[in-house]
């Protein structure tokens, strides 16, 4: 008994002739033990689903939810940093006062982030909704030029960009935090940059 027919698609359009490959398609009808397993499985499947509901995800992260804040959070590498900006904004300060007291306690708690030898971004939306944005990456030193990781033939010297001296940029951070505060926040840098309380 044969189950299967081949059949062929139609050219798209009638000028142009599509290759034709034979498909092959199965009928076959349901014999009753693989319908009286499909029924099982449907009636099986809800129940199972509804049993789980209370159980914890073999994925951990699935049960987590995010953690939400009614007035404002802090997020840091290191909880102590964390600490630093929260303790920011229990003394009134907002959040660009706590962005600048994270970012100098990760100096200290979390050196190996680059921090005061490196760079960052700032954006800052108020609560008016204007977005501002800050550059403070690390800048090239005033006596960089074009040519000074290529060798007098101007070829490329290998690792010269990322080895040595020549590869060393100038801060930003310290700038662009110092910059943050002083236009931005409310407390002042002294205040942003004390040793907190406990």
């Amino acid at each position: 008994m044969n189950f299967s027919r081949q059949s062929s698609p139609r050219p798209l359009r009638p000028s142009r002739a599509l290759p034709r490959y034979p498909v092959t398609i199965m009928i076959r009808p349901l014999s009753f033990p693989a319908l009286a397993a499909l029924l099982g499985a449907a009636l099986f499947i809800p129940s199972l689903a509804a049993a789980q509901q209370g159980a914890p995800s073999p994925i951990p992260y699935r049960d987590e939810q995010p953690v939400r804040a009614p007035h404002g959070m802090v997020i840091s590498v290191h909880h102590l940093a964390s600490d630093a900006g929260l303790e920011i904004l229990h003394a009134g300060g907002n959040a660009v006062d706590s962005a600048v007291a994270t970012g100098f306690a990760l100096a200290v708690v979390h050196p190996a982030a680059g921090n005061l030898g490196g760079g960052g971004f700032l954006l800052l939306r108020s609560h008016e909704g204007k977005t501002t944005f800050i550059d403070f990456r690390e800048k090239a030193p005033l006596q960089a030029t074009e040519t000074m990781y290529q060798d007098a033939n101007g070829n490329v010297i290998p690792d010269a960009s990322i080895t040595g001296y020549r590869s060393i940029a100038t801060p930003g951070s310290v700038a662009g935090l110092v910059y943050a505060e002083q236009k931005y926040g409310k407390l002042g840098l002294k205040r942003v940059i004390a040793r907190p309380s406990n």
